[in-house]
This record gives C-alpha cells, sequence and structure tokens, in this order.
C-alpha cells in the first residue's frame, strides 16, 4: 500500500535582503514564506495578530528578487489597507508599492489606475 507524506516548509534558511533587520520573523512566519515561494499560492489561516502580511509582504518581495515574479497583487478588506501599507512599507522600507484606495475607481480613474 502506498502512502503519501505531506510535504513540510522549512523557511529557516531565508535571509530575506532588504528587509528592515528591526524585525525579526518567527518561524511560522518562515515556514509560510518559503511554502508561498515553493508553491505559488498559499492560504494563510493564522490568527489575528500572527503576521499574516508581514509573510506576504516577505514572500512578494522574495520571489521579486528571485526572479520568479514582477509583480504582485496583494488583495486585503478595505478596513485594513492602511494597516497593511504601513506594515508593508516597515519591513521593506525601500519597496515601491502601489496602494488604491476608492479614489482610484471613480469612472475617469479607473482605466489609468490599472
Amino acid at each position: 500500500m502506498f502512502a503519501i507524506a505531506p510535504r513540510k516548509f522549512d523557511g529557516s534558511h531565508l535571509k530575506l535582503p532588504g528587509a528592515s533587520g528591526a524585525f525579526v520573523l518567527y518561524g511560522h512566519q518562515k515556514r509560510g514564506i518559503w511554502r508561498i515561494i515553493a508553491d505559488g499560492s498559499t492560504y494563510l489561516a493564522h490568527a489575528v495578530g500572527a503576521g499574516k502580511t508581514m509573510t506576504m509582504a516577505a514572500a512578494i518581495m522574495e520571489q521579486r528578487r528571485l526572479g520568479l515574479i514582477a509583480k504582485a497583487m496583494l488583495v486585503v478588506p478595505g478596513h485594513c489597507l492602511a494597516q497593511a501599507a504601513r506594515e508593508f512599507l516597515a519591513l521593506y522600507p525601500n519597496a515601491r508599492i502601489l496602494v488604491a484606495d476608492e479614489t482610484n475607481f471613480t469612472k475617469d480613474k479607473r482605466a489609468r489606475f490599472l
């Protein structure tokens, strides 16, 4: 009988060049980063405050650094938009990010923004 073992993701080797030294990511965050890099898409179902935004930001920046992606879109609920942008820039202060808000989606601005 064949058995399938679930894959384990270990991100302990990640160095994250360009990330602010003010943060030390937890093991579950590094595992999440590595899983996103290895699988391409991942559902992060961590508890509130567990560092999902930092995990996603680091995964995006690592994928860009490695040449795996050119652009990424991070979708967050509207009430979390400003906080997500602040956290992304806190971890990667030199990152160039484009943050949408309701003014970008008026009829005359939508096409230019997208």
